[in-house]
């Protein structure tokens, strides 16, 4: 408010004070002022810089983000839309891969899995010309995208290549919390190397390969406690995982175990509203009505990815 005052709206100190003002709020759920706060700095920088500056993309790139976890898909659509429209249009278009994975991660939200697909795949042409190989979190969210459209051997195949990659480049420190820290906005756009190997595990689970899944999930769950508290999303979201095979193996006890856990972790963490929350309430809800659970996980998890809305599973 002070420098607004002195040095008015327009001015570096101001936009960059904005943007972190923006960027505290989204992270603590205030997610309605941080979108706020984020489009005034994204106007300002805009004005000062010109549409296609790095710094400009970058606030436009959160405030893409942040309408996604708002679950307001449509408009992040569009905005990415833009933003790719614009960086095909600036200097050095040909080493911007990261407007197409991001346009890719918000249509995989909305299920749109095939368009989703060839957005990210684009990103990685783009990604391996201009840095070679290295483009580990490109190649984890087209795994995702893979799993969701129940390509789990593909998927499988790619996460064990980057799975190895990680631990080779990263070495001790791949599981370490320095690597494994995510904000509210990667959320969405980003995998760190534990959520790769819940991912893997889901891969594996999904192809009926549960032997293989379950030492996965238990280890995963044994690192997330260690490095990142028993409470934390990633933590609860293994459980969670690991709850879903035992359920459709029929290990009734354990896996209602590991679902309240997670269920109501999560509800205390996250909130009652998170989307994380309302899938594993649901989850423990049919674990408690007795019903068999048939359902591929993936497919259960689709209910809850377009508008995030709670959808009825229908019969099994």
């Amino acid at each position: 408010k002070v420098k607004e005052k002195v040095v008015g709206t327009d001015e570096a100190g101001t936009l960059f004070d904005m943007g972190n003002l923006a960027d505290d709020l989204v992270q603590t759920g205030e997610y309605s002022e941080g979108e706020s706060m984020l489009r005034r700095a994204c106007t300002g920088w805009e004005r000062i810089l010109g549409p296609t500056n790095g710094l400009t993309f970058n606030y436009r790139r959160n405030l893409v983000l942040t309408l996604a976890v708002q679950d307001k898909d449509v408009e992040a659509e569009a905005e990415a839309r833009e933003i790719v429209k614009l960086t095909e249009k600036s200097r050095g278009a040909e080493r911007q891969f990261w407007p197409r994975t991001l346009l890719g991660v918000v249509l995989d939200k909305q299920g749109k899995h095939k368009e989703a697909e060839v957005q990210i795949r684009q990103a990685l042409h783009l990604q391996e010309k201009a840095n070679g190989i290295d483009y580990s979190n490109t190649l984890a969210i087209l795994a995702r995208n893979l799993w969701y459209q129940g390509r789990n051997a593909e998927a499988e195949t790619q996460l064990r290549e980057l799975i190895t990659a990680n631990e080779k480049v990263l070495g001790a420190r791949v599981y370490l919390l320095e690597n494994n820290v995510s904000s509210r906005y990667a959320e969405i756009d980003t995998l760190t190397p534990l959520e790769s190997r819940t991912l893997f595990a889901n891969t594996l689970r999904d192809q009926g390969k549960y032997a293989e899944a379950e030492p996965q999930y238990k280890e995963v769950i044994q690192l997330g406690e260690n490095v990142l508290g028993p409470e934390h999303r990633d933590t609860l979201n293994a459980c969670y995982n690991l709850a879903y095979q035992l359920g459709q193996q029929g290990k009734r006890a354990q896996a209602k175990a590991l679902a309240e856990r997670a269920a109501k972790s999560a509800a205390k963490v996250l909130g009652l509203h998170d989307p994380f929350t309302r899938e594993y309430a649901k989850f423990l809800e049919e674990l408690e009505s007795g019903r068999a659970i048939t359902m591929p996980a993936v497919e259960f998890h689709k209910t809850f990815v377009s508008g995030n809305k709670v959808v009825e599973q229908g019969p099994r």
